[in-house]
């Protein structure tokens, strides 16, 4: 058992080396997807990523309740889980309709919580998240606090993983 954190920018090649990771520790895996498409080009993306992995894996989408998504997979019949994307749960966690997530003590509970789940699951669990620290500073308020919000989360995710994998130009480099 061991939790997984791939983290890099947009487009390193980090979804790609957890979907490898995955495959490499079982046949038989649950992929929980994060991403609510808003328009053409993000349905794109999730069609491209859908062909991407087997069809004979589990797909649970779920935008917001991650540590109950990690919580209901039956780990004797699953024993990878596969969360992809950690960011993107961020960022539908900022635009929830009921308590918005506004601040990084909030954040750090909801990451420990996902941690928690990941723990009690007892099987492998596989993160991807983006590292969007690396830029310039944002523009405006809102872009400063998701920011803010997914530098928090995943500095808990990486303290309470097992192994971080840091992707640039499709290379993993360990981290932790």
């Amino acid at each position: 058992m061991a939790v997984t954190l791939y983290t890099g920018g947009c487009r390193s090649g980090k979804s790609n080396l957890a979907l490898e990771m995955a495959r490499e520790v079982s046949e038989s895996v649950c992929f929980i997807a994060t991403c609510v498409p808003q328009d053409d080009e993000m349905h794109l993306r999730v069609k491209k990523h859908q062909q991407e992995r087997p069809s004979s894996w589990r797909l649970i989408e779920e935008p917001l309740n991650l540590a109950g998504a990690i919580s209901a997979v039956d780990r004797k019949n699953f024993p990878v889980v596969l969360v992809d994307c950690l960011t993107l749960w961020i960022c539908n966690l900022m635009c929830a309709e009921n308590d918005p997530l506004g601040c990084e003590n909030q954040m750090a509970i909801e990451a420990e919580k996902i941690i928690d789940s990941a723990r009690q699951y007892g099987g492998d669990v596989i993160f991807v998240s983006n590292e969007v620290g690396m830029g310039i500073m944002p523009v405006n308020a809102m872009s400063r606090n998701y920011a803010d919000l997914a530098g928090r989360c995943n500095q808990v995710i990486a303290k309470g993983a097992d192994k971080v994998i840091f992707v640039s130009c499709g290379i993993g480099i360990k981290l932790k």
